[in-house]
């Protein structure tokens, strides 16, 4: 019998060889962006070039997130979905896109005429950000000055009305004397009571960053030749969770199925919703009360943010308590 399969085996040996004899040896050339897109590829973690060129992409460090506001959209109560950039503006809207150009030679300037109530606008970022500083430019040439007297606001986003888009605002800071400098900045802290164990979890009360979606800056005192030129929000790196689906990745749930995936959204309105008191004695597994995330390729990661919200806000029914414990 071995034999037999001995002869059968060299039989196709001959049979294969017979098969490839006067066939060249060859190279597949992909040398076009439509090729690779037939391709199975990890969305926007890779970069195609016209040529057929590929190249990973670039996730960085130290971003302006105000730059890009524009790129984001999130659906609101009040005007449906929209992107991010200016929200609004109380005077002065012609030129109230300028604060997040990216260029410091151009520069919302109000109308002076205008009532001291109507000198104000508000950034929306689009999505929520972990932002360490917020910087404010100011011109400083021929007939355009800094402001002397402002007030800036942060807001994280989420509504403290479940019918309108209400926000709660927090001062940031404001002017105690008048301003002359082109360039201020403003460091973002975050005092949470600390509860984490374990190794290279952090274990201060003190964070170095603040949750922002929206940026309000006041004018305090009505001034004939001051402008802003750029509102900056500067955040520890980009948030790669966003991405998520794009790149093919997806997360599951044990409860809440479909509202699990608002964890990786940006957006402070949406939540996984868990109720684990009465499943704490059980396995987890069976409990319901975790998740498992695929980020759809993989990353070196430099931090990872859990956000619940505080108790009493609007959209999280007013009675939901926070995230007190986790393991990972």
């Amino acid at each position: 019998m071995n034999k037999r399969r001995g002869v059968w085996l060299l039989a196709n040996l001959f049979l294969l060889t017979a098969l490839f004899q006067g066939v060249e040896a060859g190279s597949y050339r992909i040398n076009s962006r439509t090729q690779w897109q037939k391709w199975d590829l990890p969305g926007e973690s890779v970069l195609l070039g016209n040529d057929g060129s590929v190249r990973l992409r670039r996730y960085k460090r130290n971003i302006n997130a105000a730059a890009n506001a524009s790129e984001f959209e999130h659906l609101t109560k009040d005007d449906g979905l929209v992107f991010g950039g200016v929200r609004r503006v109380g005077s002065g809207r012609a030129t109230a896109a300028r604060v997040i150009d990216n260029d410091v030679q151009s520069w919302w300037q109000p109308n002076s005429r205008d009532d001291l109530e109507d000198l104000w606008l508000e950034v929306d970022l689009g999505r929520t950000v972990l932002a360490d500083r917020i910087r404010l430019v100011f011109p400083d040439t021929l007939g355009v000055r800094p402001f002397r007297n402002f007030s800036l606001f942060t807001a994280e986003g989420a509504r403290t009305s479940l019918k309108n888009d209400v926000f709660q605002f927090t001062r940031l800071g404001s002017t105690i004397e008048p301003n002359t400098e082109t360039v201020i900045d403003y460091d973002l802290r975050i005092i949470d009571p600390a509860g984490a164990t374990g190794t290279y979890l952090v274990t201060d009360d003190t964070l170095s960053f603040n949750v922002v979606q929206y940026i309000r800056f006041v004018v305090d005192e009505v001034q004939d030749d001051a402008g802003l030129a750029e509102i900056e929000v500067w955040t520890p790196g980009e948030n790669i969770a966003l991405g998520t689906l794009n790149r093919g990745g997806n997360i599951v749930s044990g409860t809440d199925t479909e509202g699990v995936a608002s964890v990786m959204d940006g957006d402070m309105n949406e939540w996984w919703s868990v109720t684990a008191e009465r499943d704490a004695a059980a396995d987890w597994v069976f409990g319901g009360s975790w998740y498992e995330w695929d980020l759809g390729a993989t990353f070196w990661l430099d931090r990872h943010v859990a956000l619940s919200f505080r108790q009493g806000f609007g959209t999280s029914g007013g009675g939901n308590n926070r995230q007190h414990g986790f393991i990972m």
